[in-house]
């Protein structure tokens, strides 16, 4: 939040259980550039992934230029990213 505040820049954040149409009227209103998530979260001790519904996000947002994909659990590496847009946060840091 604070390098966002240096830059000038709008810093939100929601719940996975905002849902689709919960992320996007939060995100539609300040047209974010970037978007940081993970690929998924345990509930009841069960993995959901949330790439799909973040693809949909993605999709709906053109102010979007860039998404960084946090892996959660590193027992669930099965991301099949469809956007160029997407970035695994591992790689950012292999790959400063």
């Amino acid at each position: 939040m604070l390098a966002c505040t240096a830059l000038g820049a709008i810093w939100s954040s929601c719940s996975p259980d905002f849902g689709v149409k919960g992320v996007l009227d939060r995100f539609s209103q300040i047209e974010p550039k970037v978007i940081i998530s993970s690929d998924g979260y345990y509930f009841k001790g069960k993995y959901f992934s949330s790439i799909e519904k973040l693809e949909s996000i993605v999709q709906q947002i053109p102010s979007i230029e860039s998404v960084i994909v946090y892996t959660y659990d590193q027992n669930n590496k099965n991301l099949s990213l469809q956007s160029s847009t997407f970035t695994i946060f591992d790689d950012i840091l292999e790959n400063p």
